[in-house]
């Protein structure tokens, strides 16, 4: 009974060991935009918070004509790359923010994609409802998503 429950032991300290070992090294996040466009001036903001903690960020896309316009059924991707260290699985009960700034007025019709990778090769995927954001005279507006 003994050797059981030791063996119990060290099974359960190897899993939590290797959950807590497997650190996040890069975050994608993926814009399905479907029927309104992304202007090429308007801004994204990306944020990943855990217990009022930013743990990414990004803000980006709206200073490239051609690259930072994002058409009617097109596929964007942009990475984050250096997310503070979290361990696989810790992103559950966390929030992403996704919004934009538009320069005028512009409205963002997207499916949002959150892509996780962790130093131990695997990855997390989650994909949210589509959603549709409206910025006015440089005013930010953001919808937050409950990850998992």
């Amino acid at each position: 009974m003994n050797k059981a429950m030791l063996t119990a032991a060290l099974l359960l300290f190897s899993s939590t060991f290797n959950a807590v070992a497997q650190k996040a090294i890069k975050i994608t996040l993926t814009f399905n935009t479907t029927s309104d466009d992304k202007d090429w001036n308007t801004e994204m903001r990306a944020s990943f918070v855990c217990n009022g903690l930013v743990v990414a960020q990004l803000n980006c896309c709206n200073q490239n004509h051609d690259m930072d316009h994002w058409d009617n059924n097109s596929t964007t991707s942009r990475d984050i790359l250096d997310p503070q260290p979290f361990a696989k699985g810790s992103l559950a009960g966390c929030t992403y923010i996704l919004g934009i700034v538009a320069v005028g007025n512009d409205t963002w019709v997207v499916i949002p994609t959150v892509d996780v990778y962790y130093d131990d090769g695997s990855h997390t995927t989650q994909t949210f409802n589509q959603t549709v954001l409206t910025s006015a005279s440089s005013n930010l507006y953001s919808k937050s998503f409950p990850l998992q």
